[in-house]
Formats: C-alpha cells, sequence, structure tokens
C-alpha cells in the first residue's frame, strides 16, 4: 500500500502564486510517495499443519481454468482470518489505516455471524499468518461453509515469485504460497480481499478451484493508497465496504468491486484494482 499522507514527510504544500488585477490564486497539491515494500525474507512453500497438502482432494470441484465457474451456498459455518499491517518493523515502513481496515472488516463479518481471527500490527508476523491460515483450513470442512482471508498492509511483486503480502517482520508471503494453501480448502463459497501494492497475482486463488471470488486493490505493477484522514480507510477498502457495502448496500462482492473500481476511476485513475471469479452467479457474504 501507499500512504498519500506519511507519517515520516510532512506534507508538500505549493503554492502558486499569480499577481493579476491584485488578484493572489493558491493551488494546493499534495505529494504521493512510492511505498512498495521490498521483503527481506520470502516464504514460497506452504507447510500444513492442519490438512494434509492434497490439490484437487478436498471437496471443493477444480473448475479446469479457462473462466469456469460454480460454488455453493451457505449452509454450513462460517469463518474469516483478517489481517491490517500499519505498524512495520522500522518507522519508515509504517502505514496509516491498513489496521483500521482489518477492525472494519472484522466487525462487519463478525456482525455476520462470521468466527474472526483478527491479527493486526506487530502481531502480524510471518510465523502469526501461517498459523491463521492452518487454523482456517483446519475449522471449514464442507463445501456450504463461508470462507474469507481478508489483508490490508504493504505488498511486493518480484519478477520470480509473484505478488506477496509483506508481514510486520518484512517477510514477503507468496502468490505461489496461498495457491498451494488454499489448493485443499473444501469450501466452494469463498471471498479473499487484498488492499495492498502490486498484489494482483493472488488472482491464482481463483483461476482453477471453483466457488470463489477474489478482489484486489491493483494489479502485479500499480499501487494502492491510504485514503484520506475523514475515511480512516485505504480508498479500496473505504469504497468496497464502508461505501459499497455499508451504505450503498451491495449484496454481492463483484458488485461492490464494480462500484469500486468506478469511483477509483474518477479520483484515482492510478489505481488499478483487479479480480478474479470462478463463483457462478454472485457471491454474498451471508
Amino acid at each position: 500500500m501507499v500512504s498519500i499522507l506519511r507519517k515520516d514527510k510532512l506534507l508538500v504544500l505549493l503554492f502558486v502564486i499569480i499577481l493579476a488585477s491584485q488578484t493572489i490564486l493558491i493551488v494546493e497539491t499534495y505529494s504521493i510517495s512510492h511505498r512498495g515494500l521490498k521483503p527481506k525474507a520470502i516464504i514460497d512453500k506452504f507447510v500444513p499443519k492442519a490438512k494434509p497438502d492434497n490439490p484437487g482432494q478436498g471437496h471443493g470441484k477444480p473448475g479446469g481454468g479457462g473462466g469456469s465457474s460454480g460454488g455453493s451456498e451457505i449452509t454450513g459455518q462460517k469463518y474469516a482470518v483478517v489481517i491490517g499491517i500499519s505498524d512495520y518493523e522500522g518507522d519508515s515502513n509504517d502505514l496509516q489505516y491498513c489496521d483500521d481496515d482489518a477492525i472494519d472488516w472484522a466487525n462487519y463479518l463478525e456482525s455476520l455471524g462470521y468466527i474472526v481471527k483478527l491479527i493486526l500490527d506487530r502481531d502480524a508476523t510471518a510465523q502469526a499468518i501461517e498459523d491463521a491460515i492452518n487454523w482456517l483450513l483446519s475449522v471449514e470442512d464442507e463445501p456450504g461453509d463461508a470462507v474469507v482471508f481478508a489483508y490490508s498492509g504493504h505488498g511486493y511483486y518480484d519478477s520470480k515469485y509473484g505478488s506477496m503480502i509483506i508481514s510486520t517482520d518484512v517477510v514477503g508471503i507468496t502468490q505461489g504460497y496461498f495457491d498451494s494453501a488454499f489448493s485443499s480448502l473444501d469450501s466452494q463459497h469463498a471471498f479473499f480481499f487484498f488492499d495492498a501494492c502490486q498484489i494482483g497475482g493472488m488472482a491464482v486463488l481463483a483461476d482453477e478451484e471453483v466457488g470463489r471470488y477474489v478482489a484486489m486493490a491493483s494489479n502485479k505493477h500499480s499501487y494502492s493508497y491510504d485514503g484520506t484522514s475523514d475515511m480512516h480507510n485505504g480508498f479500496f477498502t473505504y469504497y468496497f465496504l464502508e461505501d459499497a457495502i455499508k451504505t450503498k448496500g451491495y449484496v454481492y462482492m463483484e458488485d461492490a468491486f464494480d462500484y469500486t473500481v468506478s469511483v477509483l476511476k474518477s479520483i484515482l485513475p492510478q489505481m488499478k484494482p483487479t479480480e478474479a471469479d470462478t463463483y457462478e452467479g454472485g457471491l454474498a457474504l451471508s
């Protein structure tokens, strides 16, 4: 994620003074600083601690690629892992509202009856994230279970490993790790949300197995941004969750994404949100 109002930088004011007919025009602009964070270590291999790593051997049917879709209505339990990291190792890497994004997602999901594992800031180490993913895989066990994984924080793209999320201890957890971990997911009603930079590679989570929808704030090379002080969220999270879902009442994640993209095109066109979808119809959270 990129922070428009960085904690470690002062807001830059550009004053253009035009003296014409005794008129003074003051123009105010903001500096947008690049906040891609390169990890100091990378985790690319998923090591299961709960279910065995057996791609295609869970109840989730393979989609076969090529736009195949399917899925299940929610008939079982509802589980979520929600991660938000504003406080990173070293002050220069900190963000503004990623922890707020996660808290808002957790509160909303709990209101829908989800059992939520929430991990914030310095608690969100690479080991803690791995443990949370293993927990999620251990509790869901049927196609009708609803599963949510939501992340807000730094992202990074590497030419070898692809997109990755960045833990608070600056470890990259790659798209390959996620793809391997969730290949044994039984649920056919799974929603993945990533508000991070260069995170488009997580589309692999919905390239084969059916019943999944992935919403990403960026493609493999674009960036995500912290929002304004009145939002207290990242731009992507704010317009997706707070505006589209909570305020305007969008039920399906696909519709919330389309709305968010339409807004961002007009106010922050450098953002390039991406989606991947193998859920037939619209995926609702309840």
